[in-house]
């Protein structure tokens, strides 16, 4: 009877290490760590397409093949099925232990670097993907604005309103600065542009102009053609933070 019941102790502590190794992975590459990565390439195949929710799948999955598999055995031969979950008792403790460790311990050294790397290039592809989406809400109001769709004062609030709030940086020249001069140089810009692509604006293009300089006195009114290859626009985040560094 006895024989009976161990297996079936050692399938709960099996289950019991399964369900520790999972929150402690779960600890790890969710956190601020990024010098740890899952070294199971099924497990980080996984994760990378399906997510938690399917790693905790894959995991419950893979403890109910061996639940099933013990609990066969533990009727014709439980000396064996004892020792079969007794070793991957031990096997599962060693992987959490060595996972609670690398979540208690500091980052590895030499893996700073690599950190500071992997965070620079994060914050980087989230600041780009916020231009791009910045881009076609311009382009878009741009369009909508040398159609007669709306008047130029409702375009630069609307331009506006789908600034993002970005540090200025090479990367992020072509982001106007918030204020309402700015704005409406940028649009002039950009609407400029799409006129060289349809010569259909042209007319309304001009129009944009002299009321742009009438609204917006101080505005830098220029089009794609004044602005030579490798400048900022004079409207841009990056040229008005080089202007201020420079009367400083």
């Amino acid at each position: 009877m006895r024989l009976l019941i161990r297996p079936r102790f050692l399938i709960a502590t099996l289950c019991v290490l399964q369900a520790v190794d999972l929150f402690l992975t779960w600890r790890l590459l969710a956190g601020p760590r990024l010098d740890v990565s899952e070294a199971n390439p099924l497990a980080n195949w996984v994760l990378a397409r399906a997510g938690w929710t399917g790693l905790t799948a894959l995991k419950v999955g893979c403890s109910l093949v061996v639940v099933a598999v013990a609990l066969a055995l533990s009727r014709r031969r439980p000396a064996l099925a004892s020792r079969l979950t007794g070793g991957l008792c031990l096997g599962m403790a060693l992987v959490a232990g060595y996972s609670l460790t690398l979540l208690l311990g500091p980052a590895r050294q030499g893996e700073w670097e690599v950190t500071a790397q992997r965070q620079f290039a994060s914050k980087l592809d989230g600041h780009l993907q916020a231009l791009q989406t910045f881009r076609k809400w311009r382009d878009k109001v741009c369009r909508e604005l040398l159609s007669g769709q709306v008047d130029l004062e409702e375009a630069v609030q609307r331009l506006g309103r789908g600034l993002p709030n970005l540090p200025p940086s090479r990367t992020l020249a072509s982001l106007p600065s918030p204020d309402p001069e700015s704005l409406a140089a940028c649009l002039l810009f950009h609407a400029s542009l799409l006129r060289d692509r349809n010569p259909i604006y042209a007319v309304r293009l001009e129009d944009l102009r002299r009321e742009c300089a009438r609204t917006y006195p101080d505005a830098h009114l220029t089009d794609s053609s004044r602005i030579p290859f490798g400048e900022f626009p004079p409207w841009s985040q990056f040229a008005a933070q080089a202007s201020a560094a420079t009367l400083h």
